[in-house]
């Protein structure tokens, strides 16, 4: 391969030889010590391979031994440039680039980070480019044990971190920390009440006395379990309860919606604007006015990719989305709509500990809107620990 490389930058010639005495000029050939290559017998001679350079010097051999050379081919790029003497845009066009590809080798062109479960990306990135690690960074001027320890401790759930700068890619390896479980505090005796009225389906009691059974019927705040504790020698000793105790329990939840409401239409017009990102700089490409009253915006960034690298440019492009206000008179079936969504946002938040056995609900209409009564079983573990004063 290295062979091949140099013979290509030093330009060789395909050439034939026909005559009386090929072998005579070979002979001559090893006697001025000249390099030929891929010799082959032909009907009248033999073809072969030289170095550009050596073929001018065998003309004088050729006329001793009676042969003739003729040029087949032209290889390399000695050839190659020569062609192109006359293009000097061309020329410069491939200095520029070579000079622009060793400009852009200096800096980070894009960020990657791995290893991150339960913190956020957009923390990591934030806190990265903050630390100067970002798209544009002088990879020279990046120290990266200092931006280590500055993460660190400006993440304190990282454990371990490592930035290495990889050709144009700032690749960052994380290890998070293990979450610290939560120590309860079973220094003081408490019992264990009930947090609802149900119908206990499920005990587990780990210390203390339960005073309750499956299928038993319990009221809120009724004892479930005792931290009163007979001992062997029958005295009495106060320990700290802790039980699972699981019932079903009855809810009922009402959601209430106005008839006539405000809502947000948006214009059918929205303005635009962009910006063009090269490495550091922000080069503004279409600029819009900015519409006044109710907004929201959204941002979105192109970046071309190569081989699943972002190259260092980028156009963002923000929308600003404008609204106006207009009351409505809602029907029966939009209400309803709507009713229904605040109950899924009800059960996902506040029932979340909890399995819904069943649910039914209806929609009331009056005059003045409409309400939403839903009735819920749901099998929770309902056991409050509750503490108690020995000395009373």
């Amino acid at each position: 391969m290295v062979l091949l490389l140099l013979r290509f930058i030093r330009g060789f010639v395909e050439f034939r030889v026909s005559g009386r005495f090929p072998e005579r000029f070979i002979n001559l050939l090893n006697r001025r010590g000249l390099s030929y290559w891929d010799i082959f017998p032909s009907k009248t001679g033999f073809n072969g391979k030289m170095y550009a350079r050596d073929y001018r010097k065998i003309r004088p051999l050729a006329k001793k031994s009676e042969v003739k050379l003729r040029v087949l081919k032209k290889n390399g790029l000695p050839f190659a440039l020569k062609k192109y003497k006359n293009r000097r845009g061309l020329a410069l066009g491939a200095v520029l680039g070579i000079a622009l590809m060793l400009f852009l080798g200096q800096f980070i062109w894009d960020v990657k980070v791995d290893g991150i479960s339960r913190i956020g990306e957009n923390e990591m990135y934030t806190a990265l480019a903050d630390c100067g690690v970002k798209a544009g960074a002088f990879k020279a001027g990046l120290d990266t044990e200092a931006v280590e320890r500055k993460i660190m401790l400006k993440i304190p759930e990282t454990r371990w971190i490592s930035i290495n700068a990889v050709n144009n890619i700032a690749q960052v390896q994380i290890k998070e920390k293990a979450p610290k479980p939560k120590a309860e505090d079973r220094s003081y005796p408490c019992n264990i009440k009930a947090e609802y009225d149900g119908v206990i389906t499920k005990t587990v009691v780990y210390s203390g006395v339960s005073r309750v059974m499956k299928g038993s019927a319990v009221v809120k705040n009724q004892l479930l379990v005792s931290a009163v504790v007979q001992t062997s020698d029958d005295k009495l000793s106060y320990v700290h309860s802790s039980a699972d105790i699981y019932a079903d329990i009855f809810l009922s939840k009402n959601i209430k919606l106005n008839k006539n409401i405000e809502v947000l239409i948006p214009k059918e017009n929205y303005t635009e604007k962009s910006e063009l990102n090269f490495l550091w700089l922000r080069l503004p490409l279409r600029l819009s006015s900015s519409g006044s009253g109710i907004h929201a915006d959204s941002f979105h960034t192109y970046s071309p990719l190569l081989n699943g690298v972002n190259l260092p440019v980028s156009e963002r492009v923000g929308k600003r989305y404008c609204f106006e206000r207009e009351k409505l008179t809602l029907s029966r079936a939009s209400a309803e709509k709507i009713l229904r969504k605040k109950l899924a946002l009800f059960e996902c938040f506040s029932h979340e500990k909890s399995k819904i056995k069943s649910r039914s609900y209806k929609i009331l209409e009056s005059r003045g809107g409409f309400t939403l009564k839903a009735d819920y079983t749901l099998n929770r573990n309902i056991a409050v620990r509750q503490r108690i004063n020995v000395e009373q």
